[in-house]
């Protein structure tokens, strides 16, 4: 029984043996029942234990079954004190209530104006804590949006470290290495070799003994710069000083340069000279000349500075990929820093139906950080900046007025046009504050009156017939949009 947390306890007699026969063991279960806040009962067939529970007002049952069917009776006195227990207080005796009613009955009861006037005043009361805590309002607000714009006077320099918000911006050099082919046709004219000149040479012996000259020898002329021929086949002279012999001969030089007059052959390369003396008794004469087209210099100088202009663009599209978004590339610094190689094919004056030019050169450019230039924006436009109004985020935007022109070989300056978009700004928490307790239409014209809107502001009260704003700020919900 003491571990047991039920409302009844029953006990269950064996059908043999003498167990707790006595009128006061069961008087003993009885009150420790009731100590534990339970109903106690009994299964049983033994007649005298029946009889002692009748007495004690104990319910009998002669099965578990119809303990649990049976409603139990419980004595009157004990009904009362198990609902004292239950409810945690302490058991009251009927006499002590009975004094307590009587009391209560001689208390001479307040007049009925007095009793109303409570009442009333009670109610009164709950209406107004109502009225001050129940209410709520939304309010909605569109605020003015404005463009704030600049001109701005910015320049770019190698030798700035860090953007000033005076306009200047540090500036990187970057440099790209660009090649190209082209041609052009030949615009010149020049002689090419045809024929080539032939004729007859007379050697003379000039000492004792025979002298014999093998082909190939060669003969020239005393003009500088002279002349070559050389025979084509080999001749002796006979002993004897003043003995004679031909032999035919050939121009090394081909073309019209192989011909010359009568005379004019007069020595022999070699040692075969100091034993004979050669001259042409007559021209040698049959070489000729083809004209064809050849370049010129000024084909190459324009053909240069075609191949700079088509590179630079070239370069300029490379630099600008290669710097990428975060940069800006300054297209009017691009200059030529080095010409790494100049190819012509062929030379000015060399035959030729067209001039060839390969190049192969390295540009450099100036290049500003798109956060330092937003940095200079955004610094010059807040010092402008309207009071009560924030910056919409995303909304710079920063345009060239004008392109950027160097000034000297260190400066490139330009103008440009900065904008972004302005938003009125407001506390929420303060808004709250000012309506509270306002009429619906008063607080609409004063948020009408003082706030930067672009539309009427929008109201909606909880109850929606509630015609004032809450007392409670923190029942006011202001939201913008």
């Amino acid at each position: 029984m003491g571990w047991s947390k039920a409302p009844r306890i029953l006990l269950i007699w064996p059908r043999r043996g003498n167990v707790l026969g006595r009128q006061v063991d069961l008087s003993v279960l009885q009150r420790r029942a009731s100590g534990l806040g339970a109903q106690l009962g009994v299964v049983t067939r033994q007649e005298n234990v029946m009889a002692y529970a009748q007495e004690l007002g104990i319910p009998v049952f002669r099965s578990t079954q119809q303990a649990q069917r049976a409603r139990w009776r419980r004595p009157r006195g004990l009904a009362r004190r198990l609902d004292w227990r239950k409810r945690g207080r302490s058991y009251v005796p009927p006499e002590a209530l009975r004094e307590q009613r009587a009391a209560l009955k001689a208390t001479k009861a307040q007049p009925l104006w007095l009793r109303l006037g409570a009442f009333t005043l009670g109610a009164l009361s709950v209406l107004a804590l109502m009225a001050f805590f129940l209410p709520s309002a939304q309010v909605r607000l569109a605020p003015a949006t404005s463009q704030q714009e600049l001109i701005l006077d910015v320049w770019a320099d190698p030798n700035i470290p860090v953007a000033n918000p005076s306009g200047g911006l540090p500036a990187r050099e970057t440099s790209v290495v660009v090649e190209g082919s082209e041609q052009v046709p030949s615009s010149g004219a020049t002689s090419l070799p045809g024929r080539t000149a032939d004729g007859m040479v007379l050697f003379t012996n000039l000492t004792a003994g025979s002298v014999d000259i093998p082909a190939e020898t060669v003969v020239v002329t005393l003009d500088v710069p002279a002349v070559r021929f050389a025979t084509t086949r080999e001749v002796t002279l006979a002993a004897g000083s003043g003995n004679t012999a031909q032999a035919p001969v050939c121009a090394l030089t081909p073309g019209s340069a192989g011909n010359v007059e009568a005379g004019e052959v007069q020595a022999l390369e070699g040692n075969t000279g100091l034993s004979v003396v050669v001259t042409n008794p007559d021209p040698i004469e049959g070489g000729t000349d083809l004209s064809g087209l050849a370049p010129t210099a000024k084909d190459y100088e324009d053909l240069y500075a075609d191949m700079l202009v088509a590179l630079s663009a070239d370069a300029l599209e490379e630099l600008t990929q290669q710097v990428g978004a975060d940069s800006l590339l300054l297209a009017e610094t691009l200059h030529v820093q080095k010409v790494l190689e100049a190819v012509r094919e062929p030379e000015p004056g060399q035959p030729g139906d067209f001039a060839r030019l390969r190049l192969r050169v390295e540009y450099t450019g100036w290049t500003i950080q798109v956060a330092d230039l937003e940095q200079v924006a955004q610094t010059a436009l807040e010092f402008d900046r309207p009071q009560g109004y924030q910056v919409v985020d995303g909304s710079l935007i920063v345009e060239p007025l004008s392109q950027p022109e160097m000034d000297g070989n260190s400066t490139a300056r330009w103008q440009v046009k900065v904008s972004r978009t302005l938003r009125a700004q407001w506390s929420d928490t303060q808004i709250a504050q000012a309506l509270a307790g306002r009429s619906r239409g008063d607080a609409a014209e004063w948020l009408s009156g003082t706030l930067a809107l672009s539309e009427a502001p929008n109201i909606e009260m909880s109850p929606n017939w509630w015609q004032r704003m809450p007392f409670l700020a923190f029942r006011i919900g202001v939201q913008t949009q």
